[in-house]
């Protein structure tokens, strides 16, 4: 099997999970990136469940994609007649550009939804509220409250304070700032939270217990406002 060696500056736009070797050059530190190069085909038939899995986190950890590949079904195109989608809610986990983009035919977008479920439930996304795009109140660290805006943005569950987190953006867009849910009701008494969860049919029975968990954690531990 070939492989390809990168050098590369340090900078903001790796994916995290890219763990390289440092070494030191006359141009300072750079990190080596190592990976092979496979040129085996996808494995058509892997268990849609595994596939998704192994789909959900190549996505947000690696951004090559298989040209002419459809990445839910594994089946090669040679016309190239894909289409590519994020994942809803993909901006409260990565902003990197090519975090939870899907590559896929439109015969396998039903799979897209299973994908987005189990991306939900992984991450106890809440991706539609009535938080987006307007002004609130937040707490700086200084103490100060300022005015934030909440963009088109999802919220994810933090484990570390117990509660769901919303991304607000300061100083003209030119800050951002993870808020605690919790904490943002309490400063903004006005507000009256509304969460929307969407609905399915015809899940496969092993997507509805996904689907169910997610819904149960999301009506669980919203623990100020109405989830519809």
């Amino acid at each position: 099997m070939n492989s390809v060696r990168i050098d590369v500056d340090d900078n903001t736009h790796l994916i995290k999970s890219w763990k390289g070797e440092k070494i030191i050059t006359d141009e300072g530190e750079k990190t080596i990136i190592a990976s092979s190069m496979g040129t085996e085909l996808l494995n058509t038939d892997m268990e849609l469940k595994d596939r998704l899995e192994i789909l959900l986190f190549r996505c947000f950890n690696f951004t090559s994609k298989r040209c002419n590949y459809d990445e839910l079904s594994g089946k090669y195109y040679a016309g190239g007649d894909l289409n590519m989608a994020m994942l809803r809610g993909t901006e409260a986990i990565s902003l990197h550009h090519c975090a939870g983009n899907i590559c896929y035919h439109e015969s396998s977008e039903k799979y897209l939804k299973f994908l987005e479920i189990m991306f939900w439930d992984k991450h106890k996304i809440i991706f539609d509220h009535n938080l987006k795009n307007r002004d609130i109140k937040i707490l700086r660290s200084s103490g100060e409250i300022e005015t934030g805006f909440v963009e088109d943005v999802s919220m994810r569950w933090g484990d570390s304070y117990d509660d769901f987190v919303l991304k607000v953006s300061l100083e003209n867009k030119t800050l951002e700032k993870g808020i605690v849910l919790g904490k943002l009701l309490d400063l903004n008494p006005d507000i009256e939270l509304e969460i929307r969860l969407p609905t399915f049919n015809d899940l496969p029975d092993w997507v509805e217990k996904i689907f169910l968990n997610w819904t149960t954690f999301i009506k669980n531990n919203v623990r100020s406002g109405t989830v519809i």
